[in-house]
């Protein structure tokens, strides 16, 4: 396994974690809309977080769309997403 790829796994582990306890924390102050989405996205961070520290071949399926969805989400967001965007492409490139 990659060092890089570990890296990105455990840094979107923390940030799914931090997003769904930003939502529980705020759960009577949150609209119902926006508590969905925010556990929906805090999830899928999880999600692809344990994917790719699970080694699994097809952990882009999950990493693609996490890292443009961290883009925007500046400061802890943007360079993970930066990086697994970077990782990604010149793992594509070799192969």
């Amino acid at each position: 396994m990659s060092i890089h790829r570990r890296i990105i796994g455990i840094g979107w582990l923390i940030f799914g974690v931090l997003i769904v306890s930003l939502v529980a924390l705020n759960l009577t102050a949150l609209d119902a809309r926006v508590r969905a989405l925010g556990a929906t996205m805090g999830l899928l961070y999880l999600v692809a977080g344990f994917v790719l520290l699970a080694n699994r071949p097809r952990a882009w399926r999950f990493g693609l769309p996490c890292a443009v969805l961290s883009l925007i989400t500046f400061p802890l967001g943007t360079p993970l997403g930066i990086y697994y965007l970077w990782y990604h492409f010149r793992r594509e490139r070799r192969s």
